[in-house]
């Protein structure tokens, strides 16, 4: 596949390198963006994740982030979230 390939490529290219997807879709379908054993993306961001975090904040409790977390797939262990940090940290 195309990703597996541009990933392998990348890789070898700039071993620093991370591939960073941006797919806004549920839980059940972002394990297709990091691929068998984390060969495709090295990290999504984890757009079903961040509402969760504004109405955690809203609401001052850790609820509805937690409540989103647990939805969350288990991800190759080479692999990784990204997350809104930059919009989080102009709330404070």
């Amino acid at each position: 596949m195309f990703l597996n390939e541009f990933r392998e490529f990348l890789s070898w290219k700039k071993g620093d390198a991370v591939f960073l997807a941006e797919a806004n879709v549920p839980p059940d379908q972002m394990l297709q963006y990091f691929g068998d054993r984390g060969t495709r993306m090295n990290m999504v961001l984890n757009f079903f994740v961040n509402p969760h975090v504004f109405l955690a904040m809203a609401n001052e409790s850790p609820e509805p982030l937690i409540r989103s977390l647990v939805q969350l797939p288990m991800i190759p262990e080479n692999s990784q979230w990204a997350y809104f940090y930059e919009i989080m940290m102009s709330w404070t």
